[in-house]
């Protein structure tokens, strides 16, 4: 029989989100001690809003080559998985691909700042906690009957899918510290949902 030698490996992740970050990735790359970058993309959205062009003008600009093994068609993703951006506090937007029929449990799970992306209408199930305490408005365009509605073909919706999903802040016209509740005022469900889990919009 073949054994194998005890080994560690070490393998930390930066996230950087944020307006025009994408431009950074060179220099990032580079701080890091990257000498080459291996690239597996989409060819929808990530296309059409500016990123994927930024993000090689970056490695290009740094000298750093740049492989590109697989581009995944965004009509191909149709599944994210358990806990995929869990805790990314400082996450603010993301596209969901078009044929996504599942967003799967904690998914977005404590996401604090992000604001709701546009649910594809093929979607089937959103898992337990999926959006937990996640703003779903943004605080800067809250109004006074922001609405979540649900894909028609969304058939269930797990435990605290959208729990705790509201915020406060402060009144600009009153005094004292009065705070205004935000988020979302009402929510629109389709027809075709057999199941809505425990305290899943418990605290909007």
């Amino acid at each position: 029989t073949s054994s194998m030698n005890n080994f560690t490996f070490y393998s930390p992740t930066l996230f950087t989100f944020g307006d025009g970050e994408e431009k950074n990735t060179g220099a990032l790359v580079r701080r890091f001690g990257g000498s080459r970058v291996l690239l597996v993309t989409g060819g929808g959205s990530v296309r059409r809003n500016g990123a994927y062009d930024a993000v090689t003008a970056s490695l290009e600009a740094a000298g750093i080559p740049c492989i590109i093994l697989w581009e995944v068609p965004d009509e191909s993703v149709n599944y994210i998985g358990r806990s995929a951006f869990y805790e990314c506090t400082s996450l603010e937007r993301v596209t969901l691909p078009s044929a996504l029929t599942v967003i799967e449990d904690y998914t977005f799970y404590h996401c604090d700042k992000l604001i709701l992306p546009e649910l594809p209408q093929g979607l089937v199930r959103i898992g337990r906690s999926a959006f937990y305490r996640c703003n779903l408005v943004s605080v800067l365009q809250d109004g006074d009957s922001d609405q979540l509605i649900l894909p028609e073909s969304l058939e269930e919706i797990g435990d605290y899918a959208f729990y705790g999903c509201t915020f406060a802040y402060e009144d600009p016209d009153a005094t004292g510290g009065a705070m205004i509740n935000g988020g979302i005022d009402s929510v629109v469900i389709g027809g075709k949902v057999t199941r809505i889990g425990a305290r899943a919009f418990a605290y909007m």
